[in-house]
């Protein structure tokens, strides 16, 4: 696992779209603050400009460095994180918002619970845009073979390549507005997120 961390590090500093399976589904992933790598990740993907990528952090207190919490978004975040859950924050700088292509200044983070992408983001140290593997609107890539057909450019480790386990649920995607949680998404673990939430005496909308 190890030698391919350190090829997928190789990759990310060179600008190359990498592809690994999560916790939800195999995902796509480049440099989150590097603008030629996001450039390379929206011609695969066929996306559309004003359409937010996501990013993965490794821990809570990175996200400090790239979002603004309320106290309410602090208490949720230590309660559902790491986690199968993006979660949308006020980012601290807009113009990169701009960039991942949020139209309001908002992205939605993730902190996943997960072995290997906790490994390489802490390897990298810095934050990686997640997004599905698949061209947009199109079914969502379960194998290598698959994802290499999207472009011969990605890059997927040796590690990955015969990797068979199905995974095809997204995220839960969630958002605070008025001390209340709004589901964007209701998709992977969302039982466990109504279970938190219940527990808390925290509000859920639909």
């Amino acid at each position: 696992m190890q030698k391919c961390i350190l090829k997928y590090i190789k990759c990310l500093k060179d600008q190359k779209v990498i592809a690994f399976p999560t916790d939800t589904v195999w995902g796509l992933s480049v440099d989150a603050l590097n603008l030629q790598a996001i450039d390379n990740l929206i011609n695969i993907k066929k996306r559309k400009l004003n359409k937010s990528f996501s990013v993965l952090i490794s821990s809570v207190d990175k996200l400090n460095q790239y979002a603004i919490l309320s106290d309410f978004e602090k208490l949720l975040v230590k309660e559902v994180w790491p986690g199968s859950f993006s979660i949308v924050f006020k980012a601290k700088d807009l113009n990169w918002a701009k960039q991942l292509g949020s139209q309001n200044g908002s992205i939605a983070f993730r902190c996943i619970n997960n072995k290997f992408t906790k490994n390489l983001l802490d390897k990298w140290g810095g934050a990686l845009i997640t997004t599905s593997a698949n061209s947009s609107g199109s079914k969502v890539c379960n194998n290598s073979h698959d994802i290499l057909k999207l472009s011969p450019d990605i890059k997927i480790c040796s590690y990955f390549i015969n990797f068979v386990e199905k995974l095809n649920t997204p995220s839960t995607v969630i958002k605070v507005l008025d001390k209340k949680i709004k589901i964007l998404r209701n998709s992977y673990q969302y039982d466990l997120l109504k279970e938190i939430a219940a527990k808390k005496n925290w509000t859920l909308n639909e």
